[in-house]
């Protein structure tokens, strides 16, 4: 399936095809499943991915995704071989991604995580303010906004104790920054995410069907769509 994506696509390739990919849902494999399976990337063995966009230097980005990427998930899909015992439990999955900034020293790498966090937090509010209070899920989003902001601002706090801190135990600070603020991206994200639903298929992007007449297929959910 990924050969299929990066065959039939090239040239669209970037990072948030990427991104969609690591979404992209299927569906429960037939039952007994001697048929085949339809398991798309998107399923829970698949947790902590991330798309890296390389840099010669120090602007190279990592975006990092907490549990697996998609909601759409099944969890029949990771059984070690016996799918009457199929389970495969996360703790926590945001099925956001963060983004972390490969800059030149651990300093750069959380003010860059900051910027990153700014842009993240403005996104989500201006999505969940053009709720109303009494909107079904208001209260949920507006929880996981306050808590990407309480988070935020303990980023910041660490950060700057940093900045005042010498040598190895500044170290310390920055890491405990970098956690806040890449969490506080992850759960803003949650937000926007869920007011602004993120690309889970190709048509999503504007591109043509998977699977469609248009290209050949090596995947058996290819074939039959």
């Amino acid at each position: 399936m990924l050969w299929d994506m990066l065959n039939n696509y090239f040239g669209h390739v970037n990072v948030d095809f990427v991104k969609m990919m690591l979404r992209f849902p299927g569906s429960p494999p037939p039952y007994p499943p001697e048929n085949g399976w339809d398991a798309k990337v998107c399923r829970p063995t698949n947790s902590w991915v991330s798309v890296v966009l390389p840099d010669d230097g120090d602007k190279g980005i990592v975006h990092i995704c907490t549990g697996p990427a998609g909601v759409v998930i099944h969890s029949s899909t990771a059984s070690n071989g016996d799918v009457m015992k199929a389970s495969y439990p996360y703790i926590n999955g945001t099925h956001t991604f963060f983004r972390m900034n490969l800059a030149k020293n651990p300093k750069a790498v959380v003010k860059a995580a900051k910027k990153n966090t700014d842009e993240d937090i403005a996104a989500a509010y201006a999505k969940l303010m053009l709720l109303k209070y009494n909107d079904p899920g208001y209260k949920v989003l507006n929880d996981l906004y306050s808590l990407a902001n309480t988070e935020y601002y303990q980023g910041c706090s660490l950060f700057n104790q940093g900045l005042i801190t010498e040598k190895n135990e500044a170290l310390f600070y920055f890491a405990r920054a970098a956690t806040k603020l890449t969490r506080a991206q992850a759960h803003a994200m949650q937000v926007y995410n869920a007011l602004k639903p993120p690309a889970t298929s190709p048509s999503d992007l504007g591109l043509k069907p998977f699977g469609g007449g248009w290209a050949k297929w090596e995947t058996e959910v290819g074939k039959t769509k």
